[in-house]
């Protein structure tokens, strides 16, 4: 079930990347990347399988390709909704940064950062990474970064 899943969220994925307009649309009236993003949650038990990670890096994917688009409508949207919480949550959840999601976080704030998306780079600082200090060097830097 999970693998079926994470193949619709890479479809959406690949949607959202060669359907600009009408996957904009769909994906701000139906809340289709709040839904997708639920699926970051942390799992309660101790043991996390393959298929938990495998939703964890397709919901990611999604995201960075929603941000990749590089629309206004989705980061407002993104802020709206503050969809950038079951993000830096699962990021918490974890703290340890050699696995494959906390990278694949670090790298979308880098990619935030770097392509100098100002209403995220402003919404991140401010409800996400003002209230605590990073866990990860890595993501501390970006932290500074992001501060001026």
């Amino acid at each position: 079930c999970a693998i079926r899943t994470s193949f619709a969220v890479e479809l959406l994925s690949f949607c959202v990347r060669a359907h600009c307009y009408r996957m904009k649309c769909y994906v701000l009236r139906s809340r289709v990347l709040g839904n997708v993003l639920k699926l970051l949650n942390p799992v309660p038990s101790s043991s996390i399988s393959s298929g938990d990670r495998c939703l964890k890096l397709a919901a990611l994917r999604f995201l960075r390709s929603v941000l990749s688009v590089k629309d206004e409508f989705y980061h407002r949207h993104i802020i709206q909704y503050n969809l950038f919480a079951p993000v830096f949550e699962a990021f918490r959840a974890n703290p340890v940064g050699d696995n494959l999601v906390s990278s694949a976080i670090i790298e979308m704030v880098d990619f935030i950062r770097t392509e100098n998306i100002e209403s995220l780079v402003d919404y991140i600082v401010r409800k996400h990474l003002s209230h605590s200090r990073p866990h990860v060097k890595s993501l501390a830097s970006h932290w500074q970064a992001l501060r001026m």
